[in-house]
């Protein structure tokens, strides 16, 4: 017979399918919502497993992090001169700024809070930008694509018409008690970071804003007096601070703490030396203690928690510290374990569940084809009876499976794609599905695999019997 031809079982498998009668039909209906069921828990535990750098990193990639117990002034900036190393910041690199979101009227004196890993300008170069220009003075600055994407992804931010990265070129990022820093260049590495001229780096640590947007600057912050002087303040009485632990008050408080007198305010435990008065010319919110930049250098080492390193070479810098009974460890590293130990929980369940929905579709499946197959089974045994190959006989039934995979089981597996692609903007839905062609076809593979499976396995169990055996059964009709 021509339906055993292998050009023509495929259109026989689609034609016998098409001919089920009624009730039979309803099984394709089972096999639709199988393949449904299967994409959804491929895509689900594929979105689980796929780990993405810019779901945890939260600083430099290339940073070392020591932690920092009690290290003294002198210790550090014997680090620093290390030959192996760059750079190394008294803090975990990651400060917060404050961005005006001044698009629309409405919305010109709303300011929100990002966060960054500073960086230095030294480690990018023109090749590295995706738009804009490389920063010429101390105050512009270069900021990478996801410090950006982080700050889009807040309500706020797209409210006031933030959508894409091209927004932030050339708006400028505000610390306490700096000038503004313009963003001149944006990059894309999938590394938060900011990038910032090195001479920055003390004050920008020490002058990172609160998360909360509407906190006041404390009036006891000390800041560098070279931000200010000649700008908001000037000199008017004594001499600058130039020596470390010297600071200079406001005018106001000349009788409280006379030249020579010591302050309350402690820097690294020592008390800071009144040497000077000051008396505002410009704006100015509130009446900081104006010290030098390295006192402002020391504090912020005295207060780290720790401490960032960019080495050139990080297996001999990570021995020389541990060599020292220190405990330093990769900061891309640190972050990842710390996300997945989080997320592991979440993981499990996830898996767990969308397991045991695939497992539960696969199950139903083999059901439904099992139970097809044996209001069969005197027919295979005709075919045997009258001399039919095994082969034709696994040809026919190929035929039905292939037909009803691409009836049933792949529709179902599209219809899921494309429910699951409509919720890929939502953002509490969105992460948790993976909808590509990987995950499709992965999908697509499971249902066909599996149904030829289980759609011949019976037809192999009851054809390697003789054909009075397979007649002779009494548990089918």
């Amino acid at each position: 017979s021509s339906i055993f031809k292998f050009a023509s079982f495929i259109p026989y498998g689609l034609k016998k399918v098409l001919d089920y009668p009624p009730l039979k039909k309803i099984l394709l209906f089972g096999f639709l919502l199988s393949g449904m069921f299967i994409y959804y828990g491929v895509s689900s535990i594929s979105a689980t497993l796929n780990i993405k750098d810019e779901d945890f990193i939260a600083a430099n990639k290339n940073y070392l992090v020591v932690n920092k117990i009690n290290t003294k002034i002198d210790d550090y900036l014997s680090y620093e001169k290390l030959d192996n190393i760059n750079y190394i910041l008294p803090s975990d690199s990651i400060v917060n700024f404050r961005i005006s979101l001044d698009k629309y009227y409405q919305t010109q004196y709303v300011k929100t809070v990002g966060k960054g890993s500073i960086s230095s300008i030294n480690d990018i170069k023109s090749s590295d930008l995706i738009m804009g220009v490389m920063p010429k003075g101390e105050y512009e600055v270069v900021v990478d694509k996801l410090v950006l994407k982080r700050l889009i992804k807040e309500k706020l931010t797209s409210s006031a018409g933030f959508f894409n990265e091209s927004d932030y070129l050339n708006k400028e990022l505000e610390f306490d008690n700096m000038d503004k820093f313009k963003i001149v260049g944006i990059t894309d590495k999938l590394e938060p970071n900011i990038y910032v001229n090195n001479s920055m780096f003390q004050n920008i640590i020490s002058s990172s804003v609160s998360e909360n947007e509407f906190d006041i600057n404390r009036p006891d912050k000390i800041v560098d007096y070279n931000l200010a002087i000649d700008k908001n303040i000037k000199l008017s009485k004594g001499n600058l601070p130039v020596n470390d632990y010297e600071v200079i008050v406001n005018k106001n408080y000349e009788y409280e703490y006379p030249i020579g007198k010591k302050i309350d305010l402690k820097v690294n435990k020592q008390k800071l030396k009144v040497v000077g008065y000051y008396e505002v010319v410009g704006y100015l919110e509130n009446n900081p203690y104006y010290v030098s930049e390295n006192t402002i250098k020391i504090n912020n080492i005295a207060n780290a928690n720790r401490l960032v390193i960019y080495s050139k070479d990080s297996d001999s810098t990570i021995k020389y510290f541990r060599d020292n009974k220190m405990n330093i460890y990769s900061s891309y590293d640190y972050s990842k374990d710390n996300y997945m130990k989080s997320i592991e929980e979440k993981m499990t369940s996830t898996i767990i569940t969308s397991a045991i929905i695939l497992g539960i579709s696969l199950v139903e499946m083999f059901l439904m084809m099992r139970s097809s197959f044996l209001s069969r089974i005197k027919e295979v045994g005709i075919y045997r009876a009258i001399g039919v190959k095994k082969t034709d006989i696994y040809k026919m039934f190929s035929g039905e499976v292939f037909a009803i995979s691409i009836i049933a089981s792949i529709p179902g597996v599209i219809f899921m794609y494309y429910i699951l692609n409509s919720f890929r903007n939502v953002s509490y839905i969105g992460p948790m599905f993976m909808n590509n062609i990987f995950t499709f076809t992965i999908s697509a593979l499971i249902v066909v695999i599996f149904n030829f499976i289980i759609g011949l396995l019976p037809v192999w169990n009851t054809i390697r019997k003789t054909p009075a055996e397979i007649l002779a059964r009494i548990d089918v009709d």
